[in-house]
């Protein structure tokens, strides 16, 4: 069994990753819980822990404080943040101090917390060793940081919530750069759009 030891102020949080899976049948298991970085800490030693699923925003000692601790201290154990909307930023940090992934808390369920699993559990089976300095890790941390720049450019479109300094400062972290610092979002709504993709597929395979 893959041991998960699950980090997070919020009470309710914590009971609804433990509901959110049929953990055992997968091949993991939860062995402890914390409501900070501190407290988890003090548990790493005691459970090993394969896989910590952290909160960004804790008191005592933050998720980001944490992901530098565990992966300084112990390199075999995987850091999964969990995330809000607004925590691109907080994110990104977290990825670059050894963070292997990230799950948006509005996203606790099977369909988004499997797969990432799955594919830790494979690589944890595999290697038990994820060096933070091979190839294989900075192309993970690179596509992670684009999965998180898409994510930002879809809330952008979908609904706004940040002011103009906001999105500029978030631009400029995801090296999205318009010329002269002016942009227009343009959203683009496609009646019946797997039809015509469907018949646009057909099209492209008579040619």
């Amino acid at each position: 069994m893959i041991k998960i030891l699950i980090v997070d102020d919020e009470p309710l949080v914590r009971i609804g990753l433990k509901l959110a899976l049929e953990w055992e049948t997968h091949g993991f298991t939860i062995v402890g819980e914390a409501s900070n970085g501190e407290q988890a800490l003090n548990l790493l030693d005691q459970l090993s822990p394969d896989i910590v699923i952290t909160d960004i925003k804790m008191p005592i000692l933050d998720g980001i404080g944490l992901t530098k601790e565990i992966c300084s201290k112990y390199s075999n154990t995987k850091v999964i943040i969990l995330s809000s909307y607004s925590d691109y930023e907080y994110v990104r940090e977290a990825m670059k101090n050894g963070a292997v992934d990230y799950l948006r808390k509005n996203d606790i369920n099977p369909e988004k917390i499997l797969p990432i699993l799955s594919k830790l559990k494979e690589e944890i089976i595999r290697y038990k060793v994820f060096p933070k300095d091979s190839d294989k890790y900075k192309q993970y941390v690179t596509e992670c940081i684009s999965m998180l720049r898409d994510d930002f450019l879809k809330e952008l479109l979908d609904e706004n919530s940040l002011n103009k300094n906001e999105t500029e400062e978030y631009l400029r972290n995801f090296n999205i750069n318009f010329p002269e610092g002016y942009y227009i979002l343009l959203t683009i709504y496609i009646d019946n759009f797997k039809d015509v993709q469907k018949n646009t597929r057909k099209r492209m395979r008579s040619y």
